[in-house]
Protein backbone atom coordinates (compact mmCIF):
# COMPACT_ATOMS: atom_id res chain seq x y z
CA UNK A 1 0.00 0.00 0.00
CA UNK A 2 1.20 3.72 -0.59
CA UNK A 3 2.94 5.22 2.30
CA UNK A 4 0.36 7.77 2.37
CA UNK A 5 -2.45 5.91 1.49
CA UNK A 6 -1.25 4.25 5.03
CA UNK A 7 -0.98 7.27 6.77
CA UNK A 8 -4.68 8.28 5.60
CA UNK A 9 -6.49 5.04 6.54
CA UNK A 10 -4.63 4.91 9.88
CA UNK A 11 -5.47 8.49 10.50
CA UNK A 12 -9.40 8.79 8.77
CA UNK A 13 -10.93 6.64 11.72
CA UNK A 14 -10.27 8.88 14.34
CA UNK A 15 -9.86 12.30 12.79
CA UNK A 16 -10.51 15.87 13.59
CA UNK A 17 -13.14 18.30 11.24
CA UNK A 18 -10.07 19.95 10.88
CA UNK A 19 -7.76 16.98 9.73
CA UNK A 20 -10.48 15.74 7.48
CA UNK A 21 -10.84 19.87 5.69
CA UNK A 22 -7.22 19.63 5.01
CA UNK A 23 -7.56 15.92 3.51
CA UNK A 24 -10.51 16.55 1.54
CA UNK A 25 -8.91 19.86 0.57
CA UNK A 26 -6.00 17.39 -0.92
CA UNK A 27 -3.43 20.10 -1.34
CA UNK A 28 -1.42 18.97 1.31
CA UNK A 29 -0.33 16.28 -1.42
CA UNK A 30 0.84 16.88 -5.04
CA UNK A 31 -0.47 13.45 -5.97
CA UNK A 32 -4.07 14.46 -6.06
CA UNK A 33 -2.99 16.85 -8.80
CA UNK A 34 -0.50 14.71 -10.92
CA UNK A 35 -2.14 11.01 -10.35
CA UNK A 36 -6.08 10.77 -10.34
CA UNK A 37 -5.41 6.83 -9.57
CA UNK A 38 -4.08 7.81 -5.82
CA UNK A 39 -6.39 10.72 -5.93
CA UNK A 40 -9.29 8.50 -5.74
CA UNK A 41 -7.96 5.76 -3.56
CA UNK A 42 -7.63 8.09 -1.32
CA UNK A 43 -11.06 10.11 -1.80
CA UNK A 44 -12.71 6.37 -1.77
CA UNK A 45 -11.03 5.83 2.48
CA UNK A 46 -12.24 9.44 3.22
CA UNK A 47 -15.58 7.74 2.37
CA UNK A 48 -15.04 4.76 3.72
CA UNK A 49 -14.13 5.88 7.29
CA UNK A 50 -16.88 8.98 6.68
CA UNK A 51 -17.95 9.75 10.37
CA UNK A 52 -21.22 10.94 11.18
CA UNK A 53 -19.86 14.17 11.97
CA UNK A 54 -18.45 14.77 8.78
CA UNK A 55 -21.44 13.43 6.65
CA UNK A 56 -22.08 16.65 4.93
CA UNK A 57 -18.98 16.46 3.68
CA UNK A 58 -20.34 12.95 1.66
CA UNK A 59 -21.49 14.50 -1.77
CA UNK A 60 -19.21 16.84 -2.44
CA UNK A 61 -16.04 13.68 -1.73
CA UNK A 62 -18.27 11.78 -3.98
CA UNK A 63 -18.22 14.30 -6.39
CA UNK A 64 -14.12 14.74 -6.33
CA UNK A 65 -14.24 10.69 -6.54
CA UNK A 66 -15.92 10.45 -9.58
CA UNK A 67 -13.61 13.63 -10.93
CA UNK A 68 -10.55 11.89 -9.96
CA UNK A 69 -11.79 8.35 -11.73
CA UNK A 70 -13.18 10.18 -14.78
CA UNK A 71 -9.48 11.65 -15.31
CA UNK A 72 -7.76 8.26 -14.65
CA UNK A 73 -9.93 6.55 -17.22
CA UNK A 74 -12.29 4.78 -14.87
CA UNK A 75 -15.45 6.05 -16.79
CA UNK A 76 -17.98 3.47 -14.83
CA UNK A 77 -16.61 4.08 -11.70
CA UNK A 78 -16.53 7.68 -12.61
CA UNK A 79 -20.51 7.10 -13.39
CA UNK A 80 -21.34 5.07 -10.13
CA UNK A 81 -19.53 8.04 -7.82
CA UNK A 82 -21.34 11.01 -9.42
CA UNK A 83 -25.03 9.15 -9.64
CA UNK A 84 -24.52 8.94 -5.95
CA UNK A 85 -23.78 12.58 -5.20
CA UNK A 86 -26.89 14.98 -4.74
CA UNK A 87 -24.98 18.43 -6.14
CA UNK A 88 -25.30 20.31 -9.08
CA UNK A 89 -21.77 19.87 -9.66
CA UNK A 90 -22.27 16.18 -9.59
CA UNK A 91 -25.47 16.22 -11.81
CA UNK A 92 -23.12 18.06 -14.76
CA UNK A 93 -20.15 16.53 -14.32
CA UNK A 94 -22.26 13.30 -15.56
CA UNK A 95 -23.25 15.09 -18.54
CA UNK A 96 -20.28 16.20 -19.43
CA UNK A 97 -19.09 12.21 -19.34
CA UNK A 98 -21.97 11.74 -21.60
CA UNK A 99 -20.48 13.97 -24.25
CA UNK A 100 -17.14 13.26 -23.98
CA UNK A 101 -18.01 9.72 -24.31
CA UNK A 102 -19.15 10.42 -27.77
CA UNK A 103 -17.61 12.47 -29.72
CA UNK A 104 -17.56 14.11 -33.61
CA UNK A 105 -14.72 12.76 -35.61
CA UNK A 106 -16.31 13.41 -39.09
CA UNK A 107 -17.59 16.05 -40.79
CA UNK A 108 -19.88 17.09 -41.84
CA UNK A 109 -22.14 16.18 -38.60
CA UNK A 110 -25.74 16.77 -38.66
CA UNK A 111 -27.59 16.33 -35.44
CA UNK A 112 -31.70 16.89 -35.53
CA UNK A 113 -32.01 15.67 -31.87
CA UNK A 114 -34.55 18.41 -30.14
CA UNK A 115 -32.44 20.52 -27.50
CA UNK A 116 -34.13 22.56 -24.80
CA UNK A 117 -31.64 25.09 -22.82
CA UNK A 118 -32.74 26.96 -19.77
CA UNK A 119 -30.65 29.33 -17.73
CA UNK A 120 -28.84 26.45 -15.59
CA UNK A 121 -28.18 24.23 -18.62
CA UNK A 122 -26.00 24.17 -21.87
CA UNK A 123 -25.31 22.24 -25.58
CA UNK A 124 -21.83 20.67 -25.18
CA UNK A 125 -20.20 18.37 -28.25
CA UNK A 126 -16.59 17.26 -28.26
CA UNK A 127 -14.77 17.80 -31.56
CA UNK A 128 -11.69 15.16 -31.88
CA UNK A 129 -9.34 16.10 -34.58
CA UNK A 130 -11.72 17.88 -36.78
CA UNK A 131 -12.12 21.40 -37.31
CA UNK A 132 -15.11 22.67 -39.12
CA UNK A 133 -15.54 25.92 -41.05
CA UNK A 134 -18.94 26.67 -40.35
CA UNK A 135 -21.32 25.88 -37.50
CA UNK A 136 -24.95 25.99 -38.80
CA UNK A 137 -28.00 26.21 -35.74
CA UNK A 138 -31.66 26.58 -35.95
CA UNK A 139 -33.06 27.52 -32.62
CA UNK A 140 -36.00 29.31 -31.33
CA UNK A 141 -36.33 31.05 -27.79
CA UNK A 142 -40.10 30.72 -26.72
CA UNK A 143 -40.29 33.50 -23.98
CA UNK A 144 -38.01 36.92 -24.87
CA UNK A 145 -35.15 37.51 -26.26
CA UNK A 146 -31.93 35.57 -25.74
CA UNK A 147 -28.29 36.06 -25.70
CA UNK A 148 -25.94 33.23 -26.17
CA UNK A 149 -22.55 32.83 -26.17
CA UNK A 150 -20.88 29.69 -28.10
CA UNK A 151 -17.39 28.79 -27.22
CA UNK A 152 -14.27 26.43 -27.73
CA UNK A 153 -11.94 24.91 -25.21
CA UNK A 154 -9.02 22.73 -25.48
CA UNK A 155 -8.01 20.26 -22.71
CA UNK A 156 -5.42 22.63 -21.85
CA UNK A 157 -8.07 25.17 -20.51
CA UNK A 158 -7.40 27.46 -23.78
CA UNK A 159 -10.67 29.28 -24.87
CA UNK A 160 -12.12 30.98 -27.89
CA UNK A 161 -15.21 32.50 -27.91
CA UNK A 162 -18.30 34.25 -30.48
CA UNK A 163 -19.22 37.38 -29.70
CA UNK A 164 -22.76 37.05 -28.02
CA UNK A 165 -25.52 36.24 -30.08
CA UNK A 166 -28.79 37.33 -29.97
CA UNK A 167 -31.68 35.43 -30.55
CA UNK A 168 -35.65 37.39 -31.13
CA UNK A 169 -38.66 35.80 -29.48
CA UNK A 170 -41.13 32.84 -30.31
CA UNK A 171 -39.25 32.50 -34.12
CA UNK A 172 -37.32 29.86 -35.70
CA UNK A 173 -33.80 31.36 -36.49
CA UNK A 174 -31.43 29.91 -38.99
CA UNK A 175 -28.02 31.25 -37.43
CA UNK A 176 -24.51 30.77 -38.97
CA UNK A 177 -21.23 31.29 -37.51
CA UNK A 178 -17.71 30.65 -38.49
CA UNK A 179 -14.78 28.96 -36.50
CA UNK A 180 -12.60 31.70 -38.19
CA UNK A 181 -14.54 34.34 -36.24
CA UNK A 182 -13.87 33.20 -32.80
CA UNK A 183 -11.43 35.21 -30.47
CA UNK A 184 -9.36 34.30 -27.90
CA UNK A 185 -10.69 34.66 -24.53
CA UNK A 186 -8.77 35.43 -21.05
CA UNK A 187 -4.90 34.55 -21.60
CA UNK A 188 -5.19 32.59 -24.74
CA UNK A 189 -2.96 33.62 -27.51
CA UNK A 190 -3.44 32.71 -31.44
CA UNK A 191 -6.52 30.67 -33.27
CA UNK A 192 -7.81 27.64 -32.50
CA UNK A 193 -6.17 24.13 -33.58
CA UNK A 194 -6.93 20.81 -34.34
CA UNK A 195 -6.98 18.23 -31.75
CA UNK A 196 -10.00 17.52 -28.71
CA UNK A 197 -12.38 20.26 -28.07
CA UNK A 198 -15.24 21.30 -26.27
CA UNK A 199 -17.73 23.16 -27.63
CA UNK A 200 -20.25 25.24 -25.70
CA UNK A 201 -23.40 27.09 -26.39
CA UNK A 202 -24.57 28.17 -23.17
CA UNK A 203 -27.41 31.18 -22.36
CA UNK A 204 -25.09 34.57 -21.26
CA UNK A 205 -27.78 36.31 -19.67
CA UNK A 206 -30.51 34.37 -18.04
CA UNK A 207 -33.56 33.17 -20.07
CA UNK A 208 -37.17 34.03 -19.90
CA UNK A 209 -38.10 30.54 -20.80
CA UNK A 210 -36.93 27.39 -22.82
CA UNK A 211 -34.53 27.44 -25.52
CA UNK A 212 -35.00 24.89 -28.22
CA UNK A 213 -32.70 24.15 -30.14
CA UNK A 214 -33.92 21.68 -33.87
CA UNK A 215 -30.76 21.40 -35.62
CA UNK A 216 -27.00 21.36 -35.63
CA UNK A 217 -24.70 21.05 -38.72
CA UNK A 218 -21.09 21.21 -38.68
CA UNK A 219 -19.41 21.38 -41.78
Amino acid sequence: MLPLLSLLLSSAQSASPEVWAALHNGRMVAALEQDPAQAAAIYEVLLEHLTQENEPLRDELLFWLGQSRFEAGDIDGAIQALSAADSPEASELLGMIAVWSEPVSVLPYVSSEPIMLTTDSSWRLVLDGVAPEVISIRLRADEGAALLQLSLTDLEGRRWEQELLELADGAWQEMTLNLADLRPAGDTIGPPRGGLWLMSIVPAAPLQGPLRIAEIELY
